[in-house]
């Protein structure tokens, strides 16, 4: 009987010291859960109407909605609103280089030069690598084969 009462002793102090700690780790987590999924979704919808506009429209209205863009993501970077780091980065970096080959075909080298240098920074800030110039038009040009939506 003393071995019965031992084991449900420790088992009470169990429970009592992990129901508080998995109350506040879960609250935690689901907390950041939910941050993830609102900006994966605004992002995402933002995203889609601008890869649409950047793959069918002409060429001004498609550096018009990437700039667009850029701002928004802009604005969630001076919030400090940014949860998923790398997905943002890559994001960001296909815009940057998307607008770089826009001006680029539009003749304007020092733009396109001045938006593959702050591709460059991006991917520098967040993988703490200088890529070329040639690593980013491939990366660009993969993100360009993706199927239509």
């Amino acid at each position: 009987m003393k071995c019965f009462l031992k084991y449900a002793v420790v088992l009470l102090v169990a429970i009592f010291i992990a129901l508080p700690c998995g109350y506040f780790y879960a609250e935690r987590d689901i907390a950041r859960g939910s941050q993830y999924l609102e900006q994966t979704n605004a992002l995402s919808e933002y995203e889609t109407l601008v890869e649409i506009q950047y793959r069918n429209a002409d060429d001004a209205h498609s550096k018009d909605s990437l700039l667009h863009l850029v701002s928004f993501m802009n604005q969630l970077q001076e919030r400090q609103k940014i949860v998923a780091h790398r997905a943002f980065a890559n994001d960001e970096g296909i815009a940057l280089m998307r607008l770089a080959l826009l001006e680029e075909k539009a003749g304007n080298a020092k733009d396109s030069q001045q938006y593959i240098k702050q591709t460059r920074d991006v991917f520098e800030r967040e993988y703490h690598k200088n890529y070329s110039e040639d690593f980013l038009r491939k990366f660009v040009a993969k993100a360009n084969l993706q199927p239509e939506i």
